[in-house]
């Protein structure tokens, strides 16, 4: 009897632990780990959901992986800076564009925000969204041209903050085309008073 006992308890048992065993392996990022679902009764049922669970997985990460590729690339690709940071303020992505910005600028301070855009009033500013959730927008002057600035918070699936976005844009022609805008209707205005 004793033997007996041992045996079916072995023959439930092993299965489990082989599961289990697979189960970790899946945790880990290994989603070609198989579970054995040869057996007809419920432990076999759990390891045909245990391989299931796997290749879903593996499908649905696959298809996040293209994604997130897809993402980077249409950012790194774009003219305009942009840069992204967690709830914490750590830099989360950048793209070239935002160096080529702030090339003016002297870095190697050994910060990584400041070594990325050296003006901390820009991380104040990403500071004042994350925990303000309120988005800020406003001019920064360097000494090769003019940037326009807008840094928006970044909300989870619950609505909390969970970082915030930074964009920026050259808007040094724009500035220049406005100011002489501006210049030509002084002067249009002041030679139209004078005769009158």
């Amino acid at each position: 009897v004793t033997a007996l006992v041992y045996y079916i308890i072995g023959r439930i048992v092993n299965p489990l632990r082989q599961m289990r065993d697979v189960a970790v392996v899946m945790a880990g990022g290994n989603f070609s780990a198989r579970a054995d679902d040869a057996q007809r009764s419920e432990v076999g049922q759990l390891g045909r959901s245990l391989n299931y669970l796997s290749d879903e997985l593996s499908r649905t990460i696959s298809q996040l992986v293209v994604e997130r590729n897809r993402l980077r690339q249409t950012i790194d690709g774009l003219s305009e800076g942009i840069a992204a940071v967690d709830a914490l303020g750590n830099v989360t992505h950048h793209n070239p564009a935002l160096d080529a910005l702030f090339r003016a600028l002297p870095r190697e301070s050994g910060d990584e925000q400041l070594d990325l855009i050296p003006d901390p009033a820009v991380w104040k500013d990403f500071d004042r969204v994350v925990t303000g959730a309120q988005a800020v927008s406003r001019r920064i002057t360097l000494p090769d041209r003019v940037l326009g600035m807008t840094i928006t918070p970044l909300n989870d699936v619950g609505g909390q903050v969970a970082g915030a976005v930074g964009l920026f844009l050259d808007i040094t022609e724009s500035e220049r085309l406005e100011r002489t805008r501006r210049d030509y209707v002084a002067n249009v205005s002041h030679e139209l008073r004078t005769p009158l």
